[in-house]
Parts: structure tokens; C-alpha cells; sequence
């Protein structure tokens, strides 16, 4: 798993996690589950979990042989030449 998963897997956890207790706070201050609400908060946190989904697939590891030993020789020749 890359950075770049890893940071958009948080992001989304932390929505999800904000959703979460927003509706379980609500639901302890009024006895109730407004599932209309719920409705609405669902629809509103929709777009952004598809996003994260796409970012995830988009930010995946090459799967091609060829471009990783590329990287890695391109790596091998900059630490030999004392580049970072």
C-alpha cells in the first residue's frame, strides 16, 4: 500500500468516524434516530467515499515488472552518484 492510499484511507476513516458520532451523539441527546437526517447525512457523505474509492484504484502500484526495475536502477544511480 502506498502513501498516497494510506493518507486517503485516513481522510476517509476520519469522515466516516465524524459521521459516526455525530449521529450516535445525536441519538443519545434525543432518545431517537432521526433516519431522515441519517438520510441526508448519508447522501452528503456519498461523493466523497466514491472519490476515495477512485483516488485508491488511482494510486495503486504499477503492476508492470519493467517500470519497477526501471525505478529501481534510476534509484541505484542516483544514490551512486550521491544524489537523493
Amino acid at each position: 500500500m502506498t502513501f498516497a492510499q494510506k493518507y486517503v484511507l485516513w481522510a476517509a476513516g476520519i469522515l466516516l468516524w465524524i459521521f459516526g458520532v455525530s449521529i450516535l451523539l445525536s441519538y443519545i441527546a434525543y432518545g431517537y434516530m432521526d433516519l431522515p437526517t441519517v438520510g441526508h447525512m448519508a447522501l452528503v457523505l456519498f461523493p466523497p467515499l466514491v472519490l476515495a474509492a477512485i483516488l485508491l484504484v488511482l494510486f495503486k502500484r504499477p503492476r508492470d515488472l519493467k517500470a519497477r526495475k526501471e525505478r529501481v536502477a534510476h534509484v541505484r544511480q542516483a544514490v551512486a552518484e550521491g544524489r537523493s
